[in-house]
C-alpha cells in the first residue's frame, strides 16, 4: 500500500510513485511529522509533540522534523540574483537578503563584486548591491550599489571592503542593513587579482598593535547602515556595532557574518561568526542582543556558542510566531546544520548535517560546487517563510561565476 502525500497546490506525490511531472517538488515528498515523541525536544524545536505525535511546522518536513521542506528551486534567469552584464560593472553576487518596501516590491540586498570580479576577491572588491522583484523569488534586477566603502581611506573601519549584507526592517519607512566591513593599509585597487597578502586567515595570528597593519581578513567588524527608504541613501553610524572580543573569548579575533531579529519589543537578537587568536582555523557561531536597533550591541555573558562542527558559519535566522521558537541554518561546505532556541541565547542542535547542493528541477539536475549564506524570506502578512536565498557556485551556468540562488519553502 502506498502513501498519498499532500505537499502544495496540484501537487501530488505516492512515497515512492510519481503522479505528476513534478520530480522537483515529489523529492521532498516526506511526512509532515508522525514520530512518537515526549517533549519539544524529540520534534526538534520545528514540530509540536500532541498526543505523543510530531506535528511539523511550516516549512519543516521529515518524521521527527528534521529537515527543511524545499520546493521549487528556480534556476540562474529564472529567479533570484544572476546578473548578467551590466552598467554597475557586476556580475558575481554571493548571497542576499530580502524586505519589502511600501512600494510592495521586493528589494535585496546582496554582496556584489565591482569591475565584474570574481568572488574570491570580497576583501577588496566587495560591495553591497540593491535588486528588486515584483515576486518574491525574482529574478531580481539590479537597481544600484547600496553600501560602497571602497577607496574611502584606511581611517575609515570599513574602507576596504563591504560584505555578508542581511537586511532587517526595524519599523514603518526604517530599514536596516547589517553587513561585515574591513580596512588595512592595503589598498583596494579594484582589480580582480588577489594578493597573496589578502588571502585567508588560516593559521595567520594578527599581533600587530596596530591593526592596520594586519591582513584585512583580520580587520573584520560588524556595522549597519540605515535609511527611511529601500532606495536608500543610507546613512552609517560613526563606527562599527561590534568588533573583536575580549582577549582569550572565542571572538578575539575578527567577527563577520552577521544575521539579526527583532523582537516585539524591539531587541535585537544578533547571531554572528567568529575566530579566534589561538584558533583562527575554526570558526564558532555566537550571540548579542541590543535593546533596540539603534542601541549598544553587548555579547551574551556569558559567551554562548552553537555547539556545531567549526567548518560551519553564515547562519541565517527567523522566528517562528507560532511556536514562539526561534530557528537558524548553517552551510558546513555543502551541508546545512540546523539550530532551534526558545529565547534566541541558548541554542539546540538536535539533527545531523543535511546535504544541498544537489537541486532537483522539473527538467533535471545541477550540482553547485559551493551553497553557502543562507537567508530566510518570511512573507510579512503570514509571518511565514516563504523562499530561501543562498549564495551558489555553480559548475556549467553563468560563466561559473557566483550567483544568488532562490528556493521555495513548502508550507
Amino acid at each position: 500500500l502506498q502513501f498519498l502525500y499532500f505537499i502544495a497546490p496540484h501537487k501530488y506525490c505516492f512515497m515512492n510513485t510519481l503522479i505528476v511531472a513534478s520530480a522537483a517538488l515529489c523529492t521532498a515528498a516526506l511526512p509532515r511529522g508522525g514520530g512518537t515523541c515526549e517533549t519539544l525536544k524529540d520534534c526538534n524545536g520545528a514540530g509540536s509533540c500532541v498526543a505523543n505525535k510530531c506535528v511539523c511546522d511550516d516549512v519543516w518536513t521529515g518524521d521527527h522534523c528534521t529537515d527543511i521542506n524545499f520546493g521549487k528551486p528556480y534556476r540562474c534567469g529564472e529567479g533570484g540574483a544572476c546578473l548578467q552584464d551590466n552598467h554597475l560593472g557586476i556580475y558575481s553576487t554571493w548571497g542576499g537578503g530580502v524586505v519589502v518596501g511600501e512600494d510592495k516590491k521586493y528589494h535585496m540586498y546582496a554582496a556584489g563584486f565591482k569591475n565584474n570580479c570574481p568572488l574570491k576577491t570580497w576583501l577588496t572588491n566587495s560591495v553591497v548591491v540593491h535588486l528588486s522583484s515584483e515576486t518574491p523569488h525574482g529574478p531580481y534586477a539590479i537597481q544600484d550599489i547600496a553600501i560602497n566603502s571602497i577607496g574611502n581611506g584606511t581611517e575609515q573601519w570599513d574602507g576596504l571592503t563591504d560584505h555578508n549584507p542581511a537586511p532587517l526592517k526595524v519599523g514603518p519607512n526604517l530599514y536596516t542593513i547589517y553587513y561585515m566591513g574591513s580596512n588595512s593599509h592595503v589598498a583596494g585597487t579594484e582589480v580582480c587579482s588577489e594578493p597573496t597578502s589578502l588571502k585567508s586567515a588560516e593559521g595567520v595570528s594578527c599581533p600587530s598593535s596596530d591593526p592596520l597593519q594586519n591582513l584585512p581578513v583580520c580587520n573584520q567588524k560588524i556595522g549597519i547602515r540605515y535609511s527611511s527608504s529601500p532606495n536608500g541613501p543610507w546613512k552609517q553610524f560613526p563606527s562599527y556595532i561590534l568588533g573583536p572580543g575580549p582577549t582569550g573569548e572565542f571572538d578575539d579575533l575578527f567577527v563577520t557574518n552577521p544575521s539579526a531579529f527583532q523582537m516585539r519589543n524591539g531587541t535585537i537578537v544578533l547571531i554572528y561568526k567568529g575566530r579566534s587568536k589561538e584558533k583562527s582555523g575554526e570558526m564558532l557561531t555566537g550571540v548579542a542582543t541590543a535593546p533596540a536597533w539603534n542601541g549598544t550591541y553587548t555579547r551574551a555573558s556569558p559567551a554562548r556558542t552553537l555547539n556545531v562542527s567549526t567548518n560551519c558559519e553564515d547562519a541565517g535566522v527567523y522566528f517562528s510566531e507560532k511556536m514562539q521558537i526561534f530557528r537558524l541554518v548553517l552551510h558546513c561546505g555543502c551541508n546545512y546544520q540546523y539550530a532551534w532556541s526558545t529565547d534566541g541565547l541558548n541554542w539546540e542542535v538536535t539533527t545531523p548535517q543535511k546535504p544541498w547542493c544537489t537541486v532537483t528541477y522539473d527538467n533535471g539536475t545541477e550540482t553547485f560546487s559551493r551553497r553557502e549564506r543562507p537567508q530566510w524570506f518570511v512573507d510579512p502578512e503570514t509571518g511565514i517563510p516563504s523562499h530561501l536565498f543562498t549564495a551558489v557556485m555553480p559548475t556549467d551556468v553563468h560563466k561559473n561565476q557566483s550567483w544568488t540562488f532562490a528556493q521555495q519553502l513548502l508550507q
